[in-house]
Parts: C-alpha cells; structure tokens; sequence
C-alpha cells in the first residue's frame, strides 16, 4: 500500500480512537440508561412495562439510532472535504471526494424521509 493511500485510513483510525476515548462519559451514561430514559409510564430498571412501552420505546430508539446517523453524516461530509482538499492541493482525484459527498447527501435523505415516515406511523399510534 502506498503512503499516500495509508493516509486517510490512519486518519480515520486516530479520529474513531479519540471519539471512543472522548465518548468514555458517555458510554458510562449509556450504561446507565440512556436509551431507556425518558419514557413516560415506564421503568425498565424495575420491569414495570405496560402496553403502551413498547410504541413509545420504539419512537425513543429511532430518535437514538437517528442521531448516530447524523454523525456519521457529518463524518463522511468532513471526510469527502478532505478528499477534495488533497485533491485539489495535489494532482489527486477529485470525483472520489464528490461520489463521497453525493452519497453522503443522498444517504441523509433517504434516513430523513424514513425518520419522517416512522415518526408520522408513531404519532398515529400513539396520538398524541
């Protein structure tokens, strides 16, 4: 492998350990419970669940699960910048970092859109 090629990819790997070193309180709250607080009318430490848990729970964890797609939205938007910085800096290849930003932008929509349906379905079960 090239040193130029290793680049990105030692990057990336020194981003992803300074997130998993600078998220550390937030894993030990993810331990605690972060995924289940805030559910109205059900507590999961002690197992009192009702019927109503679960459409609420499942609401709870898209927004969740949302949110780590909006991070790795900006990740690859930061990324594919990178890629057309070095690009245009050097005699690089500039369609690399644009295909990047075009998927990314696209992959965005697409979670959007579903995050809006499944919001839409949940707030029809739920009525409120």
């Amino acid at each position: 492998m090239r040193k130029e090629a290793r680049l990105p990819a030692l990057a990336t790997a020194a981003l992803f350990l300074w997130m998993v070193t600078a998220t550390d309180a937030a894993f030990a709250q993810f331990q605690e419970g972060v995924v289940v607080n805030g559910i109205g009318g059900c507590n999961f430490t002690t197992g009192y669940l009702s019927s109503a848990c679960i459409p609420q729970f499942i609401g709870h964890l898209i927004t969740f699960v949302y949110s780590f797609v909006g991070t790795f939205f900006v990740v690859n938007v930061m990324y594919a910048g990178y890629q057309l910085a070095i690009a245009y800096i050097g005699e690089g290849d500039k369609g690399a970092g644009k295909e990047r930003l075009k998927w990314s932008i696209g992959g965005l929509v697409v979670a959007t859109c579903t995050f809006l349906i499944l919001d839409l379905v949940l707030y029809v079960v739920l009525g409120t």
